[in-house]
C-alpha cells in the first residue's frame, strides 16, 4: 500500500517490485498489519507520494533465513520493520521476527510489536522487580498505556492509570488498573507517592508528575531526550527527590538490543492471558479508508488491523 494523493482515500495497493531477502533476513508472507490512526493520518499529511506504510505484522515465513537463524520456513510469526510492512511479503531480520504460539491468532500478534516493545522497555528503564512499588501510567489512554498498565500489574505493581475523560475509565479498570485517574493529574496524588511514574513527553504536566514521585523514585519518558529537552526546574524538583529521570527511545533501544527476544516474551504473554492487545477495528487492507473512517468516530485507543 502505498500513498498517492490523487486517489480520493490518499492510499492506493499497487505492485511493488519483490524483496530480495539479505543473507540473515527471513521472507514473510504478511497475513495482517496494525497501524495507529496517527501513522495514517501522518503519511497522509506529510509522507511523500510512492511512501509505503506500516511497522507491525503477523504473517507466516516463506522463506526462512539463509544463514540459518531466525524461525522455520511455515512458522507463524509476528515482527516490525523500519516501513512498509503493509504488503503482500517483507523481508525482515531475523533479530526482528519472533514465533507466534499457538493460541494467539494474527490480530493480536500484528497489534503487539511497537506498543509491546516501547510499554515493555520503558518499564525496564526504571530497573528491579516491580512487586508491591506503587506505578503512575500518565498517558494510559493510547495503545501503548494499556500494555504497560497491564505488565505492570501481571508482574505485581499497584498501578495507578490516569486517562483524559471518563469514558476511558472502565476499559482501564478492565485492563487491570487498580485506580484510574480522570483529567487532573493532581488527584493522583491520592494514591501516591509513586516509585516509578511513566509520563508520556514534555507536553503534558510533567512537573505535576514529578510531584507525585517518592524520594528515590524513577520518572521515564517516552519518546523524549533527557535532560536537552526538560524543563531546568522540573529536572531540579527530581532532584530534590534524589530521583531519577530518564528518557526512553524505542529507535535507539532496537539499536542496542534486537527485538526478537523481547517478542518473544510479549508473545508468551498473550498467549498466557496475562496481556491484551487492544484492536479497535478490523478490515481487508482494501477497505483501509473504511477503517479510518471507523477509527475516526471511536476512541482509537488501540490498534487498527488490515488483513490481507
Amino acid at each position: 500500500m502505498l500513498v498517492d494523493r490523487s486517489a480520493s482515500s490518499c492510499l492506493v495497493v499497487r505492485e511493488v517490485s519483490a524483496p530480495t531477502p539479505g543473507v540473515n533476513e527471513a521472507l514473510v508472507r504478511v497475513a495482517s498489519v496494525s497501524l495507529t490512526l496517527d501513522e495514517i493520518e501522518s503519511a497522509v499529511q506529510s509522507a511523500p507520494d510512492g511512501a509505503q506504510l506500516g511497522h507491525d505484522f503477523a504473517g507466516v515465513v516463506e522463506t526462512a533465513a539463509k544463514d540459518g537463524s531466525g524461525p522455520a520456513t511455515g512458522a507463524r510469526v509476528l515482527g516490525l520493520v523500519r516501513t512498509g510492512a503493509l504488503k503482500e511479503r517483507v523481508a525482515v531480520s531475523t533479530n526482528a521476527l519472533a514465533t507466534i504460539p499457538d493460541k494467539v491468532g494474527f490480530s493480536y500478534a500484528a497489534a503487539l510489536p511497537t506498543s509491546g516493545l516501547t510499554a515493555l522497555r520503558t518499564l525496564g528503564q526504571a530497573g528491579g522487580l516491580l512487586t508491591a512499588k506503587r506505578v503512575l501510567i500518565t498517558a494510559s489512554s493510547d495503545h501503548v498505556g494499556l500494555i504497560a498498565v497491564q505488565l505492570a500489574r501481571a508482574s505485581g505493581a499497584c498501578v495507578s492509570a490516569a486517562v483524559p475523560s471518563r469514558e476511558h475509565e472502565v476499559l482501564l479498570e478492565d485492563y487491570g488498573a487498580d485506580h484510574v485517574i480522570v483529567g487532573d493529574l493532581a488527584g493522583a496524588s491520592e494514591f501516591g507517592p509513586y516509585d516509578i511514574i511513566l509520563h508520556k513527553n514534555v507536553d503534558s504536566p510533567l512537573e505535576t508528575a514529578a510531584n507525585l514521585l517518592r524520594p528515590g523514585g524513577v520518572c521515564v519518558l517516552r519518546s523524549v531526550s533527557v535532560p536537552r529537552s526538560v524543563p531546568t526546574g522540573v529536572l531540579d524538583l527530581i532532584a530534590a527527590r534524589r530521583g531519577r529521570l530518564r528518557g526512553f527511545s524505542l529507535t535507539a533501544s532496537l539499536r542496542r538490543e534486537p527485538a526478537a527476544e523481547a517478542l518473544n516474551r510479549l508473545s508468551i504473554l498473550v498467549a498466557t492471558r496475562s496481556i491484551t492487545p487492544h484492536v479497535e477495528v478490523e478490515a481487508s487492507w482494501t477497505a483501509v479508508a473504511l477503517a479510518v473512517k471507523q477509527m475516526r468516530r471511536r476512541d482509537h485507543l488501540g490498534r487498527c488491523v488490515l488483513h490481507l
